[in-house]
């Protein structure tokens, strides 16, 4: 499992769009991102945390590994 701080989330709907993102690059990873602490979840997956990045930097918003 990893974890991510991300940086520039304001209400739900950035966060449906970073899981989206993420989920985009492979649908069967558990993804959650709490808005509250901006922490973001991702377990079950065979991404990398670089490429895991990539896709949130990709969403419009800065993610480092938590």
């Amino acid at each position: 499992m990893s974890r991510f701080k991300v940086d520039g989330l304001h209400c739900k709907n950035c966060v449906g769009r970073v899981v989206k993102a993420v989920q985009g690059l492979d649908p069967g990873a558990e993804v959650a991102l709490d808005l509250d602490s901006a922490i973001l979840t991702v377990g079950r997956t065979a991404l990398s945390d670089a490429a895991i990045i990539a896709g949130v930097v990709d969403a419009g918003y800065e993610a480092t590994a938590a």
